[in-house]
Order: structure tokens, then sequence, then C-alpha cells
């Protein structure tokens, strides 16, 4: 299993970034394999910072950024889209 996540990355915008905050154990539970992956996280910082999110994001050990820069350069570098 860990061998097919080598190079995934997870860009979290948007609504979704409020389950961060939720408490959610499903979301935590799946946050958690995620992270036990080594797998890098990131979430939008003008979203969360606009709904007071950045500190939870940030204590989960994910990464803010202008999302709106990150995605387009995965895409550059090759990295394929999945959205849902």
């Amino acid at each position: 299993r860990k061998k097919k996540a080598d190079d995934v990355k997870v860009v979290f915008f948007g609504p979704s970034e409020k389950a961060f905050s939720s408490n959610d154990s499903d979301f935590l539970k799946l946050f958690s394999i995620l992270k036990d992956l080594g797998i890098v996280t990131i979430a939008c910082s003008g979203y969360s910072k606009a709904h007071d999110l950045d500190k939870a994001i940030m204590d989960l050990s994910t990464e803010l950024e202008d999302v709106s820069e990150t995605i387009p350069r995965y895409v550059d570098a090759g990295y394929t889209v999945m959205t849902f």
C-alpha cells in the first residue's frame, strides 16, 4: 500500500477545509492514514484565513499555500489532478 502512495499530494481547498476543525472522527482517521503514508497535505491559505481555520489546519501538520499557484505548479510538474 505504501509503495502506491510514494508521490501523492493532497490539496484541500474550499469547504473541505472545514473538516480540519470539525473533530470528525472519520475525517481524522482518514487524514491520519494520509500522514502515516507520508503523503504531503496542503490547504488553501486564503480560504483557511477567511474562515479562521488556519490554526486547526497547521495543528495537523498541513502546509498553507495559495493553491491558485500550487495546483498549476503540480500540473506543470506532471501530476494528475483528481477531484472529489
